[in-house]
């Protein structure tokens, strides 16, 4: 009987640590420029977010935008459009140039690449068409559970966003 337990306890971590190092994460990685610049690298492992919810207060579990009900007569167009985009063949969709700045809005694959150059400042983002699809179906009209957003980000696979400002820099990606 006391082994059982001993194995049992043993095997409670070890079963623990497995789900953890299987689970997607979203890495959020921080550099500041300088000399004395950090780096800040949060690995958060979105099954754990998804359990600790379940312990959270109701204001964590639900996100309110109820600014986009005026626009609730547009979501089966967004959705047809996220559709067709699937199906569309890659390329470049908006592209804006003017004197130092540009944007370039593209599809790659199944997501949508977005890339700003303003100078001193670049930002890329890319955005998984499900995971937008995802995200229209989940409004109820106020706003969306927590739970559907979180289901989302984790259909994304690498950099999601990246930011840099001169020598600082921001980066999100999942894996």
């Amino acid at each position: 009987m006391a082994m059982k337990l001993v194995i049992g306890l043993l095997l409670a971590p070890a079963i623990f640590l497995g789900l953890l190092l299987s689970a997607d994460y979203a890495i959020v990685d921080v550099r500041e420029g300088g000399p004395d610049g950090m780096h800040i690298i949060v690995p958060v492992p979105l099954s754990l977010v998804r359990l600790a919810l379940n312990f959270a207060p109701a204001e964590a579990k639900y996100v309110q935008v109820p600014e986009i009900a005026e626009y609730a007569e547009y979501m089966p167009y967004a959705e047809h459009i996220i559709e067709v985009l699937r199906e569309a063949s890659d390329g470049v969709l908006v592209s804006v140039q003017e004197r130092d700045q540009t944007v370039l809005v593209e599809k790659v694959g199944d997501t949508v690449e977005i890339h700003v150059n303003d100078g001193d400042e670049v930002v890329d983002v890319t955005v998984p068409l499900d995971a937008v699809l995802d995200i229209l179906r989940a409004y109820d009209g106020e706003g969306f559970d927590t739970r559907d957003l979180i289901r989302a980000v984790g259909r994304a696979h690498g950099n999601i966003v990246h930011v840099r400002n001169g020598d600082q820099e921001v980066k999100v990606y999942v894996w």
